[in-house]
């Protein structure tokens, strides 16, 4: 396996990390402001519910891959060595996924 440093890694989190700060901010007021006072912690459990539901299917992408394609001739798509995966077909079917 080749090595990488992980500074490479610290812009990439960094703006992640302030683009879902905002992001989350701002859905928040939104539905805070737009829902009746009575339904506004529904609208905000709602909103973080979404996000759980969202993490939950990313992670059966992954092992839906994994598993299917682990034993392929072509070999895993996912393995441990950056240098022999093949990201770019797992990439095609997320994007595929998301289109749906």
């Amino acid at each position: 396996m080749s090595s990488m440093s992980a500074l490479w890694l610290v812009p990439q989190f960094a703006l992640a990390g302030l683009t879902e700060g905002f992001a989350k901010i701002g859905q928040v007021e939104f539905t805070y402001k737009q829902f009746p006072e009575h339904m506004r912690s529904i609208a905000g459990s709602l909103f973080y519910h979404g996000i759980a539901g969202a993490n939950y299917l990313s992670s059966l992408l992954i092992t839906i891959v994994h598993k299917t394609t682990s034993n392929s001739k072509t070999g895993n798509w996912l393995p441990e060595d950056l240098n022999m995966d093949k990201l770019d077909h797992y990439y095609l079917v997320a994007a595929i996924c998301a289109m749906n």
